[in-house]
Parts: structure tokens; sequence; C-alpha cells
């Protein structure tokens, strides 16, 4: 007789199986078994918090959330920012070509344009084309490759910048260290003639860890005329140069060039909504990332993150621009097509970041505070307006060899940055911060026959902004924390050019500095719940607007100016629960959720001519 020893495992727990002390000797009916070992690895829930200290950055007892993309069911080849972020509540999504090519995300009544109120980095280099000036974010690396999303809101991101919105940071995924070399291949086919493919390879050398991909997708578009073609690269490399320094470079490309089919009135959309106003319409990022990193473990209780980073690239597109009652066909007086207009951006930037973090002790607690010092230098060509070519695909030539508007635009700034977490008890943290800046802002050029000299539109502005916030510890499991910090927003770039010939920019434009505050719990109850509520302000004084002057009369004009301001409350909660869990079922991972958000957001003053 045979006998075999059967072992069900919960999901998550290593058995070591050891023989008998004295083992009965062996029959010809019997088989004396090796020792059995079966591990398993629990996977981390897709929605979790930051820890206080990680590596030089301190959040302390903030609103934080970290995405795991891998660990939430959804369509992450083509990047649904819907379904990449329905764990995270508050965060509205703005579906502009509904291909996933742009991430367009805010919170707290702000909004969504190509994310531009979050500090949008790539594993802690920002990506944003310009931070005070043009802050849209036309960079965003696949999903695929991404092993978890770091959300910081407003109240935390004081370190990171001055944005209202926050900090959103991707962080890549590294080669698995337990090979030398792997390969990872995903071919993706569906609706619409969607054809995907995602390759990686990756590893660890030695003390080289290494981690590259290629990604490409095209697609027909839900919509006539919205097809695209998109390309994505990026390898980056890791050296552990000795226990305590790391060594880092890695360089990061996107290019995709999309069809946009159009405008459509409400009675075209409830005609047709899936038709195309346009057939000549595309646009075309180019964006490039090259980086360098420096970690550097300076002492048992303190650690240094040196970074350098560029934001290379391009932005483009050609249209046929007018009323969506307007077709696109051929001019008879021409015998074609009539010109598009051709508009090109080109940005080079380049940043350094150096910021350190330190622990001591005082009141028997660990107590810690980090600092360091952010520099930025940008300069944005901006030709608009081309006369382009009658053609019908995706071509920037000119017909006429001037843009009537040709703009320079150029921004240096210099940040300071503190943040310190005090622990007078094992129960309470108060942490502030500090964040202070040098900016500088101006251009030239010229639209139509009016020139800008630089010393006409030069700006200097000296920002001091604060935080404050505290946690209290309830129990090993369950957090209570409040925060307080301000926020600012300069002038963009689009504001302080006239729209047209009758809009005039009001000279004493000001700059947006407001507040957020939030109040909130957080825990984890047993194996199986766990939950995060957060009720918030946020008060956006100073919004940029037009207003008609003399309307009807004659010389009426457009002003843009400061046209009110606005604040949003609400309530941000994450509740989830693993019910299987409840009867330690824990082999079978189903979990419920549910991400609310209620959100009054409000203008409380306007302007008026």
């Amino acid at each position: 007789m045979i006998r075999y020893l059967l072992l069900a495992l919960p999901f998550g727990v290593a058995v070591a199986q050891e023989p008998p002390a004295s083992p009965p000797p062996q029959s010809r009916d019997t088989i004396r078994l090796a020792p059995l070992v079966a591990t398993g690895k629990s996977s981390p829930p897709p929605v979790s918090w930051l820890p206080s200290t990680t590596g030089a950055v301190l959040v302390g007892a903030r609103k934080t959330e970290v995405v795991r993309p891998a660990e939430s069911p959804g369509n992450l080849v083509e990047n649904n920012p819907r379904q990449v972020y329905a764990r995270v509540p508050g965060i509205t999504v703005w579906e502009l070509d509904g291909n996933g090519l742009q991430t367009n995300i805010a919170a707290r009544g702000l909004n969504p344009h190509r994310s531009w109120e979050f500090l949008v980095s790539q594993n802690g280099y920002h990506v944003n084309s310009d931070l005070y000036g043009y802050p849209e974010a036309h960079y965003n690396p696949p999903i695929q490759a991404v092993d978890r999303i770091e959300i910081v809101r407003g109240t935390g991101a004081l370190e990171f910048g001055p944005q209202f919105g926050g900090s959103l940071n991707y962080v890549m995924k590294r080669g698995d260290p337990t090979r030398r070399f792997g390969y990872e291949t995903q071919v993706s086919a569906g609706s619409n003639k969607l054809i995907g493919a995602y390759n990686a390879v990756g590893g660890q050398i030695g003390r080289l860890n290494h981690y590259s991909y290629l990604d490409f997708r095209r697609k027909d578009g839900w919509r006539d005329q919205s097809g695209y073609d998109s390309w994505a690269f990026h390898s980056g490399l890791e050296l552990a140069a000795s226990s305590k320094v790391t060594l880092g470079v890695e360089y990061s490309q996107t290019y995709y060039v999309v069809q946009f089919a159009g405008g459509l009135t409400d009675a075209q959309f409830a005609t047709d909504p899936v038709q195309a106003r346009r057939t000549r319409n595309y646009f075309s990022p180019n964006m490039r990332i090259p980086a360098a990193r420096l970690a550097w473990q300076a002492g048992k209780r303190t650690w240094v993150d040196v970074r350098a980073w560029g934001i290379l690239g391009q932005r483009n597109s050609v249209q046929f621009i007018a009323d969506p009652t307007v077709s696109d066909t051929v001019n008879p007086l021409l015998g074609s097509y009539n010109p598009r207009v051709v508009d090109r951006d080109y940005y080079r930037g380049f940043a350094f970041e150096a910021r350190a973090l330190t622990s001591y002790r005082g009141f028997n607690q660990d107590q810690h505070l980090s600092g360091g010092v952010k520099l930025f230098s940008e300069r944005t060509n901006r030709r608009q307006r081309g006369r382009g070519t009658t053609a019908s695909d995706f071509d920037l030539s000119l017909t006429t060899p001037a843009y009537p508007t040709d703009l320079s635009y150029f921004t240096r700034s210099a940040a300071l940055f503190a943040e310190h977490a005090l622990a007078p008890t094992s129960q309470l943290t108060i942490t502030t911060g500090l964040r202070y800046e040098l900016i500088n802002t101006h251009f030239h050029g010229a639209i139509d026959a009016r020139t800008f000299a630089d010393d006409a539109t030069r700006k200097r502005r000296n920002v001091a902004l604060f935080s404050a916030g505290a946690g209290y510890r309830l129990s090993d499991h369950l957090n209570a924390y409040a925060g307080w910090s301000q926020a600012y927003r300069p002038i963009l770039y689009s504001d302080l050019i006239p729209s047209g010939s009758i809009a005039v920019v009001d000279s004493s434009l000001r700059d947006a500095r407001g507040w957020n505050g939030e109040v909130g719990l957080r825990g984890t109850v047993g194996r199986s719940f766990r939950f995060d509520v957060t009720g918030f302000q946020l008060d956006y004084p100073n919004r940029v607007g037009t207003v008609g002057v003399g309307a009807g009369a004659p010389g009426a004009y457009i002003r843009k100016t400061n046209v009110g301001g606005s604040v949003a409350r609400g309530v941000e909660a994450y509740v989830a629960i693993r019910p299987l869990q409840l009867r330690d079922l824990r082999s079978v991972d189903l979990e419920l959720f549910s991400a609310l958000a209620y959100n009054h957001a409000r203008y409380t003053e306007g302007s008026v001519a």
C-alpha cells in the first residue's frame, strides 16, 4: 500500500513538513517521502497608503494612496484611466480622445486637462512640460510597465511642489532580482482593430539591475476617423555601487499620432454619436525624458537623494479649425480642401533636485527632518497658426515660411523645502513644512504685427508656502490624520497672450494662491477590512477667465482677468473587504470595494464689466 500526504495550504503561508524524529522502518509496501516545502506569496492590496518615510521622502500623516495596477482588473493595455484610478475616491477623468493616450485626471473640483493641477512624475522626475508656464503632462508611460502609482493629495505635497492638486508619481517596474535575464511579452487584440504589443526584458547581473520595454499600440478608434499609432520606450539601469550607494540612469520616450474626429453639436450627437466631422485633424506629442540618480545612505539614520533630468520634446497638431456645423469638404474655388492650421511647440527643460532625510531621537521617539533644493530651467518655443497644406495625412509642412504667432517663453526657478515630523508621544506626530520659491518668467516674439520684448514681459516672484498636519495612532491598525497646506499657481503663458484682435489682457492679472485642508481616518480591521475616509476643503482664489466689456456697443472688447475664486468641499471614502478571508479561505482572492466621493464645488465671487 502506498500512502499519500495531502497538504491544504492557505494562500500566502509557507509550511515545512519535517519527518518524524524516529521514523519506523520501511517495508516493501511503504515509501517514505522526502520533506515537502510549499510556499505562497500574498499579493499586496490594490490600494494602500504610503509610509511616513520612504528613502529621503517624508510625507508624515497625510492623505496618500498607492495604486498597484497589476492587482486591479482593468484594461491596462489601453491605459484606461477610469479603471486604473477606479479605487481612488475623488479622481475625476476627462476622456479627451477615449483611447487612453493622454491621462487627464484631477481631484477636489480641479480641472483635469492633461493632469495639469498635479505634479506628474516618473520615478521621482517630474514630466510636466513647464511647471509654471505650461504645466500640461504630455508624457504618460504605458500602465503595463508601472509597478505602482503614488498619489499625495495637496496637503502632503508641499515638498514636491506648490500645485493645488498634489503629486502623482509613476514608479516603474524593475528587473527580477532572482534572474540575470527575463523576458516578458503581451500581445493584445481588441475591438476597433486594436493591436498591442508590450515587450520587456529585465533582470539582475551582479549588482546591476536592468529593465527595458518597448510598447506599440494601433487602433481605429471608437469614433470614425479617430485612429492612432503609439510607441513608448524605456530603459533603466540601477547599480548598487556599494551597500550604501546606488547609481541609476534611465531614458524614456513616448510618441504617438492620433486623428481627431472633431466636435459635435447636441443635434449631431443625437443623430450619430460616432460620426466624424473632421478627417484631416491630427495631434502628436513626442516627449523624451533622460534622467540620472544618486541614492546614498550617508549614515545610520541619514539618506540623501540627488536627481537630474531633462524634459525634451514637441507638441504638434495640424487641423482644419471651424465650428462643428462647417463641413471639411473640397472648396470649389480652390478645387481642393482648404489649407489646415499647423501649431508646434518645442520644449527644452532641465531640472536638478537634491534632498536629504535624517532621523534622531527625542522624547524617546524617532523624529524625522527632511529638506532639499530644486532647480528648474525651461524654454518653450511656440509657433502657431502656420498655413499648412491641403493634404489629408499628418503633414506639418507649411505653404508660407512664417508663423503668425512665434513666441519664446523662459522659466527659471529655485525652490527650498523642508518638512519636520515631531513625535512628542508614541501616538501623536506633528508635521510642519515650508517651501520657498524664486520664480522668474519672461517671453519675447511676435503675434501678427505686435511684438513682445523680454523687459516688458518679465515677472519675478518670491513665494513662501507653509503646511501643518498631525497624525494620531489610535491603535496599531487605526490612524487619524489632519492637515492644512498652502498652494500656488502662477499665471500661465496662455493667460498672458490676447486670444484675438478684440481681446486684451488685464495688466493687474494676479497669480492664484490658496489652500487645502483635510481630516481623515484610515486603518484595517483584521485581515479582511480596509478603509480610508477623508473630509476636505480646497480654496482656489484668483481664477483667470474672460469678461465682455461694452457688449453691443462700438469698441466692445474681451478682457482676460481674474474673474473670481472657487471653493470645493467634500468627502473621499474608500472601503474594501475580502469576505473569504473572514473564513480563512485566503487561497481565493475576492475583494469587494467602494470608492465614494462627494464634492460640492462652487464659485464664491465673480467679476463683471
